[in-house]
Formats: structure tokens, sequence, C-alpha cells
């Protein structure tokens, strides 16, 4: 679930320019490697990667109608939303995604799998993942 790509310059005048003129913000579409997935979806990623302009994608995006809870799926197969790319191990405006999707009814319960053998997860698990809180105790024998 951790493939980070660097956003292309110029990417939100583009999508921009594609929606103002009639693109549809909740297209699918299915790369290379496999990801299937929405344009909000690629979104959250770049925000999750840290990519300048990946917010102001996202937030457009939204606001001209975008699913918040439009499920994607890597090319191992593993489904996650918007919300938790932007909870998961967040770079900067991983927080500030998160209250936009949530403001726009985000299901913050909404379940996906890892990278870990497809283990179950939601956006809660990963904010707490990344903040540290994802690490088993070590007991002492006594």
């Amino acid at each position: 679930m951790d493939e980070c790509r660097p956003l292309s310059t110029g990417a939100a005048d583009l999508v921009r320019l594609l929606v103002d003129n009639g693109a549809d913000v909740n297209a699918i579409g299915t790369e290379a490697g496999g990801d299937v997935c929405s344009p909000l979806w690629w979104a959250a990623m770049a925000v999750h990667c840290g990519e300048v302009g990946g917010l102001e994608l996202a937030t457009l995006l939204v606001n001209k109608g975008a699913a918040v809870n439009a499920v994607g799926t890597d090319g191992e197969g593993n489904a996650s939303t918007p919300l938790s790319w932007a909870a998961y191990r967040g770079k900067s405006g991983g927080l500030e995604l998160a209250k936009l999707l949530v403001e726009k009814g985000a299901d913050v319960n909404a379940v996906g799998t890892t990278d870990r053998a497809g283990e179950e997860c939601t956006s809660l698990w990963l904010a707490a993942m990344a903040a540290g809180a994802y690490t088993r105790p070590r007991f002492r024998k006594t």
C-alpha cells in the first residue's frame, strides 16, 4: 500500500481544465501496475507521499463532486479509500485531507486491506500505526 510516485508539475491545473470541461471526477481507471482507482484515490496517494500540489488536487476533486468513499485497489488487490491514504503514515497535508473527506461524508469505519498479507484495517488503525501505536509489546521473561 505504500507506492509513492512523483506528482507531475501542473497536474492540478490540468485536472482543473479537464473537470471544467466535463471530465467525470469519478471515472475509474486501471494503470499498468494493476491499480484500479479513481482520480481522488490518486490525489490522496499524492498527499500521503508528501507531494506538493496533492492536497490542492484532492480538494479540487472533492469540491467538484468526487466520491469520497470510492474504493481503489492496488496491483496486489489491497483495497483502500482516500481516507485510508490520508491516515496511512501521512505526510504534510494528511490531516487537512482527512478533515475535508470526513466533512464531506467519508466513512471513518470503512474496512480496507493492507499489504501485510491482506490484513483488514480501518483508517483509525492506519493512523494509530502511523503514530507509532502499532508496536507489539515485548515482555521480559522472569
